[in-house]
């Protein structure tokens, strides 16, 4: 038995101290693990958040295009069969052996109304498909805005005129600054969009095209006094599939894919566009593209030229397998000083313009059997290389006309044929 005495002291073994130490370091291991696997569950948790909030922004995305399309497709179904219903229903009339004159010409202005609206839905239709599969190329050549402006705003007066609008040219562009290089293709579907959209969506008051030059930049705008956008949907509508009013009731016919055009065009012609509107008073769309200058042409002597027009002859080859569309171009050629021959395919093209060297003018075909118009072009061409050759095709994807132009074409046009853009290149190139 051991008897403590006072004034000792008892010491603690040393392999307690060491066994404390191991305890504390043990310990804070477990927690350093415990962090660094709160850490990584934390992480990982986010990490799944996000991806599921992901899958949730894809799956909503996905839903909301698969409504829009289907809206898109209920809207298609629409602009195309209301025209054609319209154009079958009051052709059928027009049989009709006791029609008086006035309704006689009241069904052909509707017929002809239905005509331009389903040509302007397949239009747009296509050009949505050549720009979804980047069929779209930039050609640039000189453009006089000044001219183009003035263009649009006779072409589209008439109409504002029936509409009992006021429509207005504010043209800023100086003469010596109006030429430059772009794509007139590209700018004219703009600008058509634009125009169109503003004169529909407009019951009253005015609607004004302006133009004006920057340092490096045009900029374009068309302002009407309109239904205006409503504020939630100007974000949204230059998108696909996409209009300001998505209900089945709309007021105003149109597929909603003209925007959508306007917009590709603008940033394929590396420019911008945006919107100003305010519901119920009106919109302005506004674009910009690239200031190129470019050395204006010298002008033709117009008078001369008009004097020439009307005294001098014409004999036209029309390269045309189509019935309808042989009478058409028929028509609008109609001229006791227009002699006009007809070639029904490429090869019976290539004989007549073999036998008639005296030709002023080849109206030419691309689709044609037995021989294209590509090939019956080539191989006038080496026969015939002075005659004017102008292109005509109702295709307008990407790479035809170039191939067209490179076959020995002068020049191209689409069908349906426009008497007035057809007698202007008639003109340009018989009346040198």
């Amino acid at each position: 038995m051991k008897i403590l005495l006072p004034g000792l002291q008892v010491q603690s073994p040393n392999y307690f101290l060491w066994v404390l130490v191991s305890l504390l370091i043990i310990l804070l291991v477990v927690l350093i693990f415990a962090f660094l696997l709160k850490y990584k569950v934390d992480v990982t948790t986010r990490a799944l958040w996000r991806r599921n909030r992901q899958l949730t922004l894809a799956k909503e995305k996905a839903e909301e295009n698969e409504r829009l399309k289907t809206i898109f497709l209920q809207n298609m179904s629409h602009e195309i069969r209301t025209p054609m219903n319209g154009i079958i229903g009051f052709l059928s009339l027009l049989k009709q052996p006791d029609l008086d004159a006035e309704s006689r010409q009241k069904y052909i202005d509707i017929v002809s109304k239905s005509g331009k609206r389903l040509l302007t839905t397949i239009n747009n239709i296509i050009e949505i498909s050549k720009i979804d599969s980047k069929q779209i190329e930039v050609r640039n050549t000189q453009v006089d805005l000044i001219e183009i402006l003035n263009f649009y705003y006779n072409f589209f007066l008439p109409q504002a005129k029936e509409r009992k609008l006021e429509f207005r040219l504010n043209c800023l562009i100086p003469p010596e600054d109006a030429t430059i290089l772009t794509d007139k293709f590209i700018l004219d579907n703009i600008l058509t969009n634009l125009i169109n959209n503003a004169l529909k969506f407009t019951k009253q008051g005015s609607v004004e095209l302006g133009a004006s030059v920057m340092e490096k930049e045009v900029l374009f705008y068309v302002k009407d006094t309109g239904i205006g956008i409503p504020k939630e949907r100007q974000n949204a509508i230059f998108e696909r599939f996409v209009q300001a009013n998505l209900s089945m009731t709309r007021a105003h016919e149109g597929s909603g894919l003209g925007l959508a055009i306007v917009k590709a065009y603008v940033e394929i012609l590396k420019g911008k566009i945006w919107l100003e509107s305010r519901e119920g008073e009106g919109s302005t769309f506004s674009f910009t593209i690239p200031y190129v200058p470019s050395e204006a042409p010298q002008e033709p002597d117009t008078d001369a030229q008009q004097e020439k027009l009307e005294t001098e002859t014409l004999k036209i080859l029309i390269a045309e397998d189509d019935n309808i569309s042989f009478l058409f171009i028929q028509q609008l050629l109609k001229s006791p000083q227009i002699t006009l021959l007809r070639a029904k395919d490429g090869s019976n093209a290539v004989e007549l313009a073999r036998r008639n060297p005296d030709l002023s003018l080849i109206l030419m075909d691309i689709k044609m059997p037995l021989l294209n118009g590509i090939e019956a072009t080539h191989q006038i061409r080496q026969f015939n290389p002075s005659v004017p050759i102008i292109a005509q095709s109702a295709y307008t994807f990407s790479g035809e006309q170039e191939q067209a132009i490179k076959a020995g074409c002068n020049d191209y046009i689409t069908k349906p044929i426009n008497k007035n853009i057809l007698l202007q290149l008639i003109k340009k190139y018989t009346q040198q």
